[in-house]
């Protein structure tokens, strides 16, 4: 599902290991060649659409998987442990899966028919169940994932989802904010909801704040269109900018250059109430001002802890724009916010403490 080069699984897992001696094969969905990416072997095939597609090459990726005949196996999706569970069953590899969804009620949200999803959340607690007795080690991305794998207990670790530090050269002076003229920005993937459509409202209903709105990632609900629509409606269309993707590097220099990180998610999924995106720590690397849901439990605690944004009602634009228009008047604040994310990250919240118990786990399991 997710590009070859993704965040936590290339970026941060894979090439951790890599630069740790282990030699790293990548098996994801991708174009060219076989190839060698920062230490990382890069095996790709071609890109499934769809589940039903995903489903279909399961057969395809056990068999380039006993190709490799690695030491152990990696799994990211709920289809490549299946895979990795059959290797175990007959080939005798040893299997890690990544959890980084409440994966039972995602399906039971989004699959089947709305008479049975209901009863589907307990299906697949009862085969992840079945799964984690042929699984060795279990990796959470977050803390609030492990209540779902009971059965774990003993074989698992938290390795969170943090930013790496930021590099010595990579300073905090932000464009001038005395014109009243900055930057918000959403990082990653984004759709209604992930909050576009309260987000274009807020800009819209600001008083203060001349702010412009930086979209770094793809809408992976179809809903561009509409949201390039709205915007030219609320007449926002001159102050918004869309980038589709770019490499981690080059996203994070445009982060520098931005004073204000959202993230909107909607209520109504476990997903987004223990939500700990990695976009949060990338923003805080970035010394911006952080604004979360009032409802998202872990973002709302570091939030409170680190003294690096504030919450909101994600459904309430007015509460939204009030935020940023207090700000425009009071922007030291904003900037003393982002000093404090920055300062967080650099001492806790990164992704270089997290590589090493990723590291320490592999080493104890050869």
């Amino acid at each position: 599902m997710h590009p070859y080069d993704d965040k936590r699984v290339f970026q941060k897992e894979a090439v951790s290991l890599a630069q740790a001696g282990f030699r790293v094969t990548h098996i994801a969905p991708g174009e060219g060649e076989v190839r060698t990416e920062q230490g990382v072997k890069i095996r790709p095939y071609p890109r499934p659409q769809g589940l039903r597609a995903r489903l279909r090459q399961m057969p395809l990726l056990y068999r380039l998987a006993v190709e490799e005949d690695a030491d152990a196996y990696h799994c990211n999706e709920v289809d490549s442990w299946l895979v990795g569970v059959a290797l175990k069953v007959f080939r005798g590899k040893t299997i890690v899966f990544d959890v980084h969804e409440h994966y039972e009620t995602v399906f039971g949200a989004r699959h089947g028919p709305r008479w049975l999803r209901s009863l589907l959340p307990p299906l697949w607690r009862l085969l992840f169940r079945l799964l984690v007795r042929g699984t060795d080690y279990l990796v959470f991305a977050q803390p609030s994932l492990a209540r779902g794998y009971p059965t774990a207990r003993g074989k698992s670790i938290v390795v969170n989802n943090y930013a790496p530090r930021p590099h010595g050269d990579e300073r905090l002076e932000k464009p001038d904010l005395t014109s009243g003229s900055w930057t918000v920005v959403h990082l990653g993937l984004i759709s209604r909801v992930r909050g576009w459509p309260v987000l274009l409202q807020a800009l819209a209903k600001t008083r203060k704040a001349e702010a412009r709105l930086l979209v770094i990632g793809e809408f992976n609900d179809g809903s561009r269109p509409d949201f390039e629509a709205q915007a030219q409606a609320l007449g926002l269309a001159h102050r918004v900018e869309v980038v589709d993707w770019l490499p981690y590097q080059e996203a994070f220099q445009r982060l520098l250059q931005a004073h204000v990180g959202v993230i909107l998610f909607q209520p109504g999924t476990e997903n987004h109430t223990y939500a700990l995106p990695h976009k949060m720590f990338d923003y805080m690397a970035a010394g911006l001002a952080v604004i979360v849901p009032d409802f998202a439990i872990l973002l709302r605690e570091i939030v409170q802890e680190t003294g690096c944004g504030t919450v909101v009602d994600v459904t309430d634009p007015v509460a939204l724009a009030r935020i940023l228009d207090n700000w425009a008047q009071n922007p030291q604040q904003m900037v003393e916010m982002g000093r404090k994310g920055r300062r967080a990250v650099m001492t806790r919240y990164n992704w270089e403490n997290e590589a090493a118990k990723l590291i320490a786990m592999y080493r104890t399991l050869f």
